[in-house]
């Protein structure tokens, strides 16, 4: 258990690069259903963060996933949004859409959940990527992070900021969803 009180564990796909500090608890060059089973029965939250936009059926996806993981009832998910704005970036990055919050509501709906939080991140950045799209401009695929570390900082609070005090329904480049299992009705 780590000081924040979530147990959290990641997985990717892609054969990446784990670092010794994270060994055990970040998996790379598998599948979430390749985990052992006895740990995959153990989760109760799945967290896919910017993962089904890269898919081609994000449903049908979704429901082979979550027989793998019979004790989750919380789904947390973040995917790029508003398809008004895509652009370079997205086809460089492999996503096959962009979502509004009906969309993200009708894929987490179709697999059995649902939404108890929903609506768009990083609404600052929604103009200028509007804009840009407009202006027939490339985004650049390949961002090097600030050398400064109070700038993280400060950007990390004003996100903060406006995530609390900003409506969700405002567009934004992302969207979030935090949805629940249905319970049937007896």
């Amino acid at each position: 258990m780590i000081a924040t009180g979530i147990d959290a564990y990641g997985v990717e796909l892609s054969p990446i690069s784990v670092p010794s500090r994270l060994e055990g608890r970040l998996f790379g060059g598998m599948a979430a259903e390749s985990l052992a089973g006895s740990f995959r029965a153990s989760v109760d939250t799945l967290v896919l963060s910017d993962v089904i936009e890269h898919l081609p059926d994000p449903v049908g996806y979704l429901n082979c996933l979550l027989p793998s993981f019979k004790r989750v009832n919380s789904i947390f998910i973040t995917v790029p949004a508003r398809q008004e704005v895509w652009s370079n970036y997205d086809e460089h990055y492999g996503h096959y859409r962009r979502y509004d919050l009906a969309k993200l509501r009708s894929t987490i709906t179709a697999i059995g959940f649902t939404p108890i939080e929903l609506g768009y991140l990083f609404r600052f950045l929604y103009p200028p990527a509007l804009l840009l799209r407009y202006l027939g401009m490339q985004r650049p695929v390949y961002l090097k992070a600030p050398r400064v570390p109070f700038f993280h900082r400060i950007i990390a609070a004003g996100i903060r900021a406006e995530y609390l005090v900003s409506p969700r329904w405002i567009p934004g480049t992302s969207a979030i969803c935090v949805a629940v299992r249905d319970v049937p009705q007896a």
